[in-house]
């Protein structure tokens, strides 16, 4: 007897134990099945967000010619979608969405510097250096005299200006100016180095007159005249502000 009742205790737990895990199975498969719901509700949001933020407009600075103005045609040069690669990452952050510290104002940017603080650990009076300074303000000039060229004439010519080794003069002058300065301050010149690159770029791709399916040469549209005006303004600023720390 005694042993006929420690087999039919044996038999209880063992069936106890097996409803155990039968009513168990369903629960976990539930929670499986909840959790890849989950995941695949959370990757076609994450696809809709991405179709959402490819639809947006690309900065005007980058967008192509011939789809700003009617006048113009054909599609991007390939001059501009070097610069569009090249120089995507110059592209400054607007003063007004800097950091705001309560008390202090906007910040500056992390690779804005002040000509003030800077410091030169090279020779600026050697001659390699002045050239390159005498270089710098040439190209500023010539700026300047396309900006009051335009103001007189907006249909003037200045295909002059492009010049087939002009950004690699700009790059080579700025070189020099840059490893003039210690670390530091070599972070703000390349800044304003790859600002006047970007805006060289533009506005060489934009001086040329628009050309009509036949190849005659037709006068400049508001759009593009203002497009120019833009990128001269933004080399000359840019290039003032670099010369200052020399």
């Amino acid at each position: 007897r005694f042993g006929s009742s420690r087999f039919k205790v044996f038999v209880s737990v063992a069936h106890n134990n097996f409803l155990v895990e039968v009513m168990t199975v369903p629960a976990l498969r539930m929670s499986t099945f909840r959790s890849a719901h989950r995941r695949l509700s959370q990757t076609l949001l994450g696809a809709c967000c991405l179709i959402l933020f490819s639809g947006l407009a690309l900065p005007k600075a980058f967008t192509p010619a011939g789809a700003q103005e009617h006048a113009d045609v054909g599609g991007p040069s390939r001059r501009m979608l070097l610069a569009t690669g090249v120089v995507a990452t110059a592209i400054p952050v607007p003063s007004a969405l800097a950091a705001e510290v309560f008390g202090l104002g906007p910040q500056k940017g992390p690779f804005e510097r002040d000509a003030k603080d800077a410091v030169i650990v090279g020779d600026a009076k050697s001659k390699e250096a002045q050239e390159a300074k005498a270089t710098i303000v040439k190209l500023q000039d010539e700026a300047k005299a396309a900006l009051a060229s335009l103001e007189a004439d907006p249909q003037t010519d200045l295909q002059a200006m492009v010049k087939r080794f002009g950004i690699s003069e700009l790059r080579e002058a700025t070189n020099t100016i840059n490893n003039l300065m210690d670390e530091n301050t070599a972070a703000g010149i390349q800044r304003f180095q790859r600002l006047m690159i970007q805006a060289k770029y533009q506005y060489e791709d934009e001086i040329p007159f628009p050309l009509s399916k036949k190849g005659v040469p037709q006068p400049r549209g508001e759009v593009r005249l203002a497009r120019i005006r833009e990128a001269l303004n933004s080399y000359v600023d840019n290039s003032k502000a670099l010369v200052e720390f020399v």
